[in-house]
C-alpha cells in the first residue's frame, strides 16, 4: 500500500480511560481504524499484522502519535478542568520501538503539539518487551527521563514475570480483557487479576483494566481496587467529534460512582 496516496482511508478514534474512584475521565487510549474503499471496515486484528510484515507500521504509527498528541494538546486547551491530568495513551509497535531516532521524533512531536510529556504515555506489549528485551529496555529508559508514562499492554497474556515488573521503568500496566470476560464466573482469574493488582500496589504502578462491558465487571475490579478502567460498558472508541460531545454532557457512566462519591456531576 502507498501511505501517501491511501492515508485518507485511516482515522484515529479515542477510547475513554476512567478512575475507578471518581468515575472522571483520566485518559484516551489512541486506536487506528481503517475504512478501505470496496471492503469496508478492516479490523486491527487483520491489518496491524500485515503493516509489521511490510514496515508500514512505522509510518503508521508516526502518523498515529502525531495526530493523537495534536489531538490531545487541543482537547487540553478546551476543556482544561475535565481533562487536568489526563494522558493520552498511544500503543508502540516493534519496529517503531527499533527506530534509532525514535526519542528525537516524540521530542518534535510534543514540541510541535505544545503538549509536555508529562501528558503522554506509550503502551507496548508483554510479548513485545520479551522479544526485544535489550533493545526496549534502553530505549524505555530514555523514554523515562524524557518524562513520557509508560505502560505494558495485555499484561497476563505474554512471557514476563511478575517479579520483573521491579526492573522495568514502567508506570503502569493494562490487564488483558480475557482475565475480566471470565472473572465473572472464574475465581481462579479474579485471583490471578487480585494478585497482579496487589504486586502493582506494592511497585506504584498503576492498573488500567480494559473491556469491562457491564456494570458487574465494573464492580468487581473496583473491588480488587484497580486504578483505571475502559471498555464499551463507559463507551465504544470514538472520533475526536464524538469525545467532544462526551466532554460536554454528564457523562452517562457517572451515576455507577455515586455511591463512594455522593452527588457527581462532570
Amino acid at each position: 500500500m502507498n501511505w501517501t496516496k491511501n492515508k485518507h482511508q485511516f482515522k484515529v478514534c479515542y477510547q475513554p480511560i476512567v478512575c475507578l474512584t471518581t468515575g472522571q475521565i483520566s485518559g484516551f487510549e489512541a486506536l487506528l481504524r481503517w475504512q478501505h474503499p470496496t471492503q469496508g471496515y478492516v479490523s486491527p486484528v487483520d491489518f496491524i499484522p500485515i503493516a509489521e510484515d511490510t514496515g508500514l507500521i512505522v509510518p503508521l504509527g508516526n502518523w498515529v502519535l502525531q495526530t493523537a498528541i495534536h489531538q490531545m494538546s487541543i482537547w487540553q486547551q478546551n476543556f482544561p478542568y475535565q481533562l487536568q491530568k489526563a494522558k493520552i495513551a498511544i500503543n508502540l509497535s516493534g519496529k517503531q520501538l527499533l527506530q534509532t531516532n525514535l526519542i528525537e521524533q516524540i521530542e518534535n512531536i510534543l514540541q510541535a503539539a505544545k503538549l509536555d510529556s508529562s501528558y503522554l504515555k506509550l503502551e507496548i506489549t508483554e510479548s513485545l518487551l520479551m522479544e526485544n528485551y535489550d533493545c526496549a529496555i534502553f530505549t524505555l529508559k530514555k523514554l523515562s527521563q524524557l518524562g513520557v508514562g509508560l505502560s505494558i499492554d495485555d499484561f497476563g497474556t505474554g512471557y514476563s514475570s511478575l517479579g520483573r515488573l521491579q526492573s522495568l521503568p514502567v508506570n503502569s500496566l493494562k490487564i488483558d480483557r480475557c482475565f475480566i470476560r471470565q472473572m465473572d464466573c472464574s475465581t481462579e482469574k479474579s485471583e490471578i487479576v487480585r494478585a497482579i493488582v496487589t504486586l502493582a500496589h506494592s511497585l506504584k504502578i498503576n492498573v488500567v483494566v480494559e473491556g469491562i462491558e457491564t456494570a458487574k465487571q465494573l464492580d468487581l475490579v473496583r473491588s480488587l481496587n484497580c486504578h483505571q478502567a475502559q471498555g464499551f460498558y463507559f463507551a465504544k472508541p470514538q472520533d475526536h467529534n464524538a469525545i467532544v460531545t462526551l466532554l460536554t454532557k454528564k457523562l452517562p457512566w457517572i451515576h455507577h460512582f455515586s455511591d463512594v462519591n455522593g452527588d457527581i456531576t462532570n
